[in-house]
């Protein structure tokens, strides 16, 4: 985490828990929610390529008591046939299966869905993925959940993104993640 920071810190990227506006005159204030926080979603898509099934399926049948389990089907895919990976995995009444255009490109949600962030008066709010694979959802979830959607610049992976419990934002270091603030 460490080298990460001084390495960041070194090309100027670094700007610890502050979030620029687009347009804005001032940054505000976000942080974003960490890894080992409380959640009460869990997202991925319906899709099970690169022999994911297993990993879905344990997770599913993982999931703490009052998490729900939303998948994400392509429009036009059968939900039964969704729901029925999931028979006696988990109760159906814990998991929503929702349309999308274009999750057939967001293998995992983490990677394409916005960063979900605090902001300074402890509302939810979330920050554009960007994801460079076409599945960006960022605003239908942004409807879902009520929340102001930050839009910026830059891409990233966002499966590589990750937060600890005292909002450090740890990412891949490649060429686009360099870029981000």
């Amino acid at each position: 985490e460490q080298t990460i920071l001084q390495h960041h810190q070194k090309l100027k990227h670094l700007q610890l828990n502050m979030m620029a506006t687009p347009n804005a005159t001032q940054p505000a204030p976000l942080r974003p929610i960490s890894e080992v926080e409380e959640a009460g979603y869990l997202f991925f898509s319906a899709d099970t390529p690169f022999d994911s099934e297993e990993a879905k399926l344990t997770m599913a049948r993982n999931l703490p008591a009052g998490v729900t389990l939303v998948i994400f089907a392509e429009v036009g895919q059968n939900r039964q046939d969704v729901l029925d990976l999931y028979k006696g995995v988990l109760d159906p009444s814990r998991i929503k299966v929702v349309e999308i255009r274009g999750t057939n490109r967001g293998f995992w949600a983490r990677d394409g869905l916005p960063i979900p962030v605090w902001s300074q008066n402890n509302a939810m709010e979330f920050v554009d993925a960007r994801y460079y694979h076409g599945f960006e959802p960022d605003d239908i979830l942004g409807r879902w959940f009520h929340a102001t959607v930050r839009k910026h610049s830059y891409y990233f992976e966002g499966g590589n993104f990750m937060v600890n419990d005292e909002g450090v934002c740890v990412t891949v270091d490649n060429d686009r993640s360099e870029t981000i603030p």
